[in-house]
Formats: C-alpha cells, structure tokens, sequence
C-alpha cells in the first residue's frame, strides 16, 4: 500500500538500496552516453569524431567554453563571432571544466563526457532520495524510479506521422532520460533544483542547515541555470501560501528560509545581470537567444501516457498535503503556466519538469491499478504502463548512434580540416578568427580556442546575414571585391577553402580576395589575409 499523509516517514535507506540504486543510475546514464561511445568507435583514419551527437551545434558549442577554459580564460567570449568584444564572466561551469581538463591532463572532449556522467549520476542518485521522502516502500520507490529514469512520450509513433515537434524528440531539458543524454549542466542544474525542493519540503528539523544547503544551490544555479530561478521560487511562494492554507498559520520559518536565499544571491544575480547587459556583444546575443516553448499539444504528445496519471497522482496528493506531495505540485503549476509567458526562455522552464509529472504518474499509476484491479492484474498494469513509456527514449539511442554510425558531417571534422587547423592554432595563440562555411565553422570552435565569422544560430551575432554573407562569399559568382571587402570587414586571420566550403560553389581564392595562400593539407587550402 501507499502511504498516508499519517505514515510517511524518513525510513531509513539501506547500503544495499543505495547499491541498488547505484548500479540502476549507471545503466541509465551509460545508456544515456551510448551514441557517443558509438561515435568514437566508428572514426576512423580520415575522420575524427567532435564527441557529440545530440543538438550538434549546441553541444559543439560547450566544447568551445571549454577550449576557452583550457587555455586559460575566465572570461567567455563568443567564439563564433568575428567581432571584436570583450569576454565575461558567464558559463562559468564550462570554464571552470577547461581548466580541469588542463589541470588533470585530460581532453576537453573526455572532461565533457565525464562531467556529464558525475552529474547524470548525481541527478538520479538526489531524484531517488526525493523519492524516499514520500514513499516508504522499496518496490514502490523503484518502480518510481524506473518510471522517472526511462520514461518518455509518443514522440516515436509522431515520427510514423512525419512529425518531429514532439518535445521527448526535441527538448532535452523537458525529460530525464534526455537530459542524461545531453550536455552536463542541464543535468547538473536539475540536480539542484532538486537540493533546493528538498531543502524546503523536507521536514521541520535542522532547518538553519537546511537553509545553508539550499541558498549554496541557489548560488550554483544562478551560476548555471540563472533563469530557472523563476520556477524555484515561483514554486516555493506557491508551496508557501498551500502550506499556509493546510496548518492554518503562516510558515515563518519558510518565509525566512525564503528570504535569506533571495537576498544572498541577489548580488549575484546583480552582477551576473551587469556582466551581461554591460557587455554590447554579450547584451546582443542574449537578446536573439529566444527559446519559444512548441504549442501545448507537443508537450503532451512529449510526456505521453504520463499526463494521464500525474494528472490522477495530483489529485491524490493534494489530498494526501505531505511537505513533498505539495511541493511537487506546486512544481508542475508553476513551470506549466511559465512556459507560455512572455519570457525568451519559456522553452528552457521545462528543465527538470519530467521529475514531478514522472514521479507523481508512477503513485497515479500504482493507486488506479491498486483501486480498480486485483493484486496480480495491478502488478501487470503497472509493469505494462511503464513498458509503454519505453519506447521513444529507445528511438533515441539508435537514432543518435545511427548518425555516428553514418559519419553526419555536423559530428566528424576530416582529417585534412583538422591538419589546418593545428597548423593555424600553432601561429598564434589567441584571438585567431577564421572563415570557413558555417558548418565547418560549428565544429572549429570545439577543437581550438579560436573564433569563427559563423557557427551557430544564438552566438554568431546577427547570425542569419552573417550566414548569408559567408554563403556569398563562397559563392561560385561571387565578385573579388566582395569577398576582399568581407574580409576586411570580418578582421579574419585566415580563410579556409575545402570540400565544405567547396560546395558552395567555390573553387581556390587569390590575392584579388584579399588572401594569400600559405598552406595545402590535403584537400583544404589555407589563406592568409593581406594586411
């Protein structure tokens, strides 16, 4: 049986659960991570795997953080934007993962992935403890745990209909599973948003500990993820006033637990403002950086069989009105009605958004079962409903594999592409721009601490006449003039010509366009500006 709001109780998690849970969160996240092992064992001799396979050019683009950490940056600049400008103190967490790299001897591309392993673990190790708080059975808590770890969906039968929007396909922030398959700080970020909940519905003792535990997360988060702040706090004004509401007196204690969180980030969340908005190129990225969430049906079809029965588990918790039962609620309220205001970012507010619906689903599903069925028929409707929130999340991992397996050119760099680039990175060591298609400019970045004139949609300001102008400038009709101009005009240090670049329809440069030529490897040409 499920517990009542009378029995729940911090039972006590044993060292064989945690090994349990242990080797559990393992095989999610080492299932997670599938594709990139795929990746790396299909290079070969003429093609190097970049080390993702998920959203390329997003992934792409942390790894370029992190090449700016590993050659000694604590200042972010936009590596695929030509401009002049200077760096700030943002994605901190990427920098600070290039200079492990280089502290501890590693790669940037191994850091990456074991980062995103430490924090997957993380993820599911703090998801799993959540659970304990509500539920005292074992079987339970590892059926919600399996539910939470692997569910997805309908987006593998939208796909049947030639549809790719559903939000399990295309918004990994929005899904654990996809989370875990994605880059380290979604799942590093969700694992705090989870200490914070925590350390406000967790009981009424060691609350002074408790607010020190929740205010470092929220400076971590703001460090991270600054504008999931929204949904911590707009949960927890929500849990205050329904906590208010059930023991018919205000929660002091809340309110200043509350408070001092708020008012020790708020410097930094001041200054992290200031470092943006006082900075033109950063202030102007941020601006074209607009994440629209998809229309309400995508996310119902992205979470599937789950709504159903978090809609039941709801119901049943706010009867229930534990501390956890009403928080996770008021989670889902508040992220549901965000992700449709005004905000660029509506999109990145389902972060962590699965853990609720995913976990009050599984007691929805185990409460129909038990209610309506025998013991053995509730068993099978249950084991049968997890089944069936398998199966995108399995479309996933072939899916991405089979892009490794099939050498997707947004995911390999040729060997001829990585020649010139060492060569290039070994004339000088920083503030190299160079041109290059836009594809081959996405991938540059990840492999040298370097900036590229275009690469990526969010930070190449102004990117689609950026991608126009590169697109002219290899253009097969494209004027001398014109391109010794956009040279010009870019600053860049060196051009590169190869079959990327080629497909655009050019076929060599000369000194006409502004460039000299001062290498061949293999295939790709390099040229020098004129100056």
């Amino acid at each position: 049986m499920l517990p009542t709001a009378k029995n729940v109780t911090m039972t006590r998690i044993s060292r064989q659960e945690w090994l349990w849970v242990g080797l559990a969160s393992l095989m999610f996240v080492l299932l997670a991570k599938l594709p990139y092992f795929v990746g790396y064992l299909v290079e070969t001799g003429e093609l190097q795997f970049a080390g993702v396979t998920l959203a390329p050019v997003d992934s792409l683009s942390y790894l370029a953080k992190m090449q700016q950490g590993f050659a000694g940056r604590w200042t972010f600049q936009l590596p695929y934007t030509a401009e002049p400008h200077e760096g700030a103190p943002v994605y901190l967490y990427y920098l600070f993962l290039g200079h492990v790299a280089r502290w501890i001897g590693l790669s940037v591309p191994l850091v990456y992935h074991l980062a995103g392993i430490i924090s997957g673990l993380a993820l599911l190790l703090t998801a799993y403890y959540f659970i304990c708080q509500m539920i005292d059975t074992l079987t339970e808590r590892r059926y919600l745990f399996a539910l939470l770890g692997f569910s997805s969906g309908f987006g593998w039968l939208m796909i049947g209909f030639g549809e790719l929007l559903s939000t399990d396909l295309t918004v990994p922030e929005s899904n654990t599973f996809f989370t875990l398959m994605h880059c380290p700080h979604f799942s590093l970020s969700q694992t705090l948003i989870l200490v914070i909940v925590l350390s406000f519905a967790s009981g009424k003792d060691s609350w002074k500990r408790r607010t020190v535990i929740g205010t470092a997360a929220c400076i971590l988060l703001v460090l991270v993820q600054p504008f999931m702040l929204f949904v911590v706090f707009g949960t927890l004004g929500l849990y205050g006033l329904a906590v208010w509401k059930r023991d018919q007196r205000m929660p002091l204690r809340l309110i200043v637990q509350g408070s001092t969180s708020l008012l020790v980030i708020l410097p930094v969340l001041i200054m992290s403002y200031r470092a943006i908005y006082d900075n033109p190129a950063m202030r102007e990225w941020t601006e074209q950086s607009v994440s629209t969430s998809p229309l309400v049906f995508y996310y119902l079809t992205g979470y599937g069989f789950i709504v159903p029965m978090a809609i039941f588990g709801m119901i049943w918790a706010v009867r229930r009105r534990t501390d956890a039962d009403l928080m996770l609620v008021c989670w889902i309220l508040v992220a549901v009605v965000g992700l449709y205001l005004p905000f660029s970012f509506q999109r990145r507010l389902s972060q962590g958004l699965h853990f609720p619906l995913a976990v009050l689903a599984g007691i929805g599903a185990l409460r129909f079962g038990m209610s309506r069925f025998s013991v053995s028929k509730a068993r099978l409707w249950a084991r049968l409903y997890l089944l069936a929130t398998y199966p995108t999340n399995l479309v996933l991992i072939v899916l991405f594999s089979g892009g490794a397996v099939l050498h997707h050119s947004q995911l390999f760099i040729s060997a001829d592409e990585r020649m010139a680039l060492d060569w290039i990175t070994s004339q000088s060591e920083r503030n190299i721009v160079v041109l290059s298609s836009t594809e081959l400019g996405s991938l540059l970045p990840a492999f040298a601490p370097l900036r590229v004139v275009s690469g990526h949609d969010f930070e190449t300001l102004n990117s689609e006449a950026v991608k126009a102008a590169v697109r002219q400038f290899y253009a097969s009709d494209s004027l001398p003039q014109v391109r010794a101009e956009l040279v010009r005009q870019w600053l860049v240090d060196y051009v590169l010509v190869g079959p990327r670049e080629r497909e655009l329809g050019i076929v060599t440069l000369s000194a006409e366009d502004g460039v000299v030529p001062v290498g061949t490897f293999g295939e790709v040409e390099v040229f020098q500006r004129i100056r």
